[in-house]
C-alpha cells in the first residue's frame, strides 16, 4: 500500500491524498479500537483543508466500532493533550502534520494518561489496517467539549510577571493563535501579534521556529517595536522559539538550560532530559544547579516515554519542544513563555541569556543524500579518535568540539548539529564534514 509510508516513528504522517486519505483515516479509526480497546476517545484537529475530511472518516470508523468520541474541534496540540488528560479518556487522536506544509496531514496518537504510542505500536496499527481487522459493534455517540478556559486558568496561575512587558508573538497562521491570545490577554503584558489569522493552507511562512529564515519577520518586529521578547510558535502550537530584545534568535537549548536552572532551585537532584543535539552548556548548567542531566534520543514520543521511566520533571529539545511533568509529561509552550517572562525583571532577556553563550553552535542543518547510511559510516571512519555516542545517529565528541548526525524521523534528510569552543573551529570542522556529506 502507498499509505504504508505514512506510518512513522512518532506518528502517522504524509501527503494528502497520496499517503493520507479518507479511506486510511476510516481504517485507522477501526484499527485503534481493535488494538487498544478504548471506550472513550478524544479527537482534535488543525485547520488544514484536508482535516475535516479526515475527521469525518476517522470518526465514522471509531463510532462504528462502538467507541464514544469527544470532539474538541479545532485546537492546538497542547490543548488536545490537556483535554485527553482532563477527560480521563482512554485514547486521543490529533489530526495534524505539525509544521509541515499544507498538503501534509496526519495523526498524533496518545493512550490513557496522555502516554504516546510507541514506534512498535504504530507499526502494529499498520498491520491491522492492512488486514482490515475490526470490532463489530453498535454505533456509539459523539459529543463536543471545549476546555480552553480551564486550560488558560491553569496556565496563567504560574504568572509572576513583575512589570509591564511588550512582546511580539508570531503564531505563523497556525493553531496556537486562539489559545495564546486568550492566555496572554490575562497577563500584565502588551502584545503585538503577527500572522495571527489561522491559514494553514497558504501561511505567510512555514511555521517552524527551528528554521532561522522563518524568524526574520519576528526579529524585525521586535527591533522596530523595542519589545522585551519575541515569541514564535509552530503550526500545531506544540513548539516555541524566542527572539531577544536585540532581535537576536535565542538557541532553543539555551532556553532548556535557563529553565532547568530555574526549576532546580525548587527541586534539587531532579532529573532533566535534553536531546543529543543540545549544547554542552545544558549538561553543565544542570550539574551546576544540583540536578541530574540525562541525554536522550530526539523525538517527542521517545522523550515522553523516557521521562515517565525515570520520573524526570522537565525536558527540552533543540527543536523547541519543552516537556513538563505537571502537564502530563507533554508540551506546554505557553507555560514555558510565562516562566521565561517571569525571569525578566531588572535584566533584559539578552542579559539573562548571555552567561549561557559559552560555545559556538550551528543551527540544525539538513542534507539530502542518496546513501545516508554510507555517509554516516564515512564520518565515523574520518574521526576515529573521538568518543562515539550511538544513542541517536552518531555523536562524535572531542575535548573542544562535537558533532551529531542522524536520520530525520519525519523527513528524508540527514540532520547535522555541531558545536565548538571557538567560532573558527566550528567553521573549520563544519567544512570538513560538509565535504564528506556533499561529495
Amino acid at each position: 500500500m502507498q499509505e504504508d509510508k505514512a506510518f512513522k516513528t512518532n506518528d502517522i504522517r504524509g501527503v494528502y491524498p497520496k499517503d493520507i486519505n479518507e479511506n486510511l483515516a476510516y481504517l485507522i479509526g477501526r484499527a485503534i479500537i481493535y488494538k487498544f480497546k478504548p471506550k472513550k476517545l478524544v479527537i482534535g484537529r488543525d485547520a488544514r483543508a484536508s482535516s475535516p475530511l479526515l475527521f469525518s472518516s476517522l470518526v465514522k470508523g471509531v463510532l462504528e466500532s462502538g467507541c464514544e468520541v469527544i470532539d474538541i474541534g479545532l485546537t492546538s496540540t497542547p490543548l488536545f493533550y490537556y483535554s485527553v488528560g482532563e477527560t480521563k479518556a482512554d485514547f486521543g487522536i490529533m489530526i495534524t502534520a505539525s509544521h509541515n506544509p499544507g498538503q501534509y496531514n496526519g495523526f498524533k496518537l496518545v493512550k490513557s494518561g496522555v502516554v504516546p504510542t510507541t514506534a512498535r505500536e504504530i507499526q502494529e496499527l499498520k498491520t491491522i489496517v492492512n488486514s482490515k481487522k475490526h470490532v463489530v459493534s453498535k454505533n456509539a455517540k459523539i459529543s463536543y467539549l471545549d476546555l480552553s478556559e480551564k486550560y488558560v486558568k491553569r496556565l496563567v496561575k504560574e504568572s509572576k510577571i513583575k512589570k509591564k512587558l511588550k512582546v511580539v508573538v508570531d503564531t505563523g497562521n497556525g493553531m496556537a493563535a486562539p489559545i495564546v491570545s486568550k492566555a496572554f490577554s490575562k497577563l500584565p503584558i502588551s502584545v503585538m501579534y503577527i500572522n495571527q489569522k489561522i491559514n494553514m493552507i497558504n501561511p505567510k511562512h512555514e511555521a517552524n521556529p527551528l528554521k532561522i529564515e522563518t524568524l526574520k519577520e519576528l526579529q524585525k518586529a521586535v527591533k522596530k517595536n523595542k519589545a522585551f521578547l519575541g515569541i514564535a510558535f509552530d503550526g500545531d502550537g506544540d513548539r516555541v522559539g524566542f527572539v531577544d530584545d536585540k532581535g537576536e534568535i535565542i538557541q532553543m537549548d539555551l532556553i532548556t538550560a535557563l529553565l532547568a536552572r530555574k526549576i532546580l532551585k525548587q527541586k534539587r537532584k531532579a532529573k532533566i532530559i535534553y536531546d543529543v543535539r543540545s549544547s554542552n552548556v545544558v549538561k553543565e548548567t544542570i550539574l551546576e544547579s544540583g540536578g541530574i542531566p540525562v541525554e536522550y534520543k530526539v523525538g517527542h514520543s521517545l522523550i515522553k516515554t523516557k521521562m515517565r521511566e525515570i520520573n524526570s520533571i522537565f525536558a527540552g529539545e533543540v527543536s523547541g519542544h519543552y516537556y513538563i511533568k505537571d502537564f502530563n509529561y507533554s508540551e506546554a509552550p505557553i507555560y514555558i513563555c510565562i516562566l521565561l517572562m517571569n525571569e525578566i525583571n531588572n535584566n533584559t532577556i539578552s542579559e539573562i541569556i548571555k552567561p549561557f553563550k559559552r560555545y559556538y553552535k550551528t543551527p540544525e542543518l539538513n542534507y539530502k543524500t542518496k546513501n545516508p547510511e554510507k555517509k554516516i559510516k564515512e564520518l565515523r571512519a574520518k574521526f576515529p579518535f573521538g568518543k562515539i555516542n550511538d544513542l541517536d545517529g552518531i555523536k562524535v565528541i572531542f575535548s573542544d568540539w562535537w558533532f551529531n548526525i542522524r536520520f530525520s524521523h519525519t523527513e528524508s534528510f540527514l540532520r547535522l548539529n555541531l558545536e565548538a569552543n571557538t567560532k573558527e573551529l566550528m567553521v573549520k570542522k563544519l567544512k570538513e564534514i560538509e565535504e564528506i556529506i556533499l561529495s
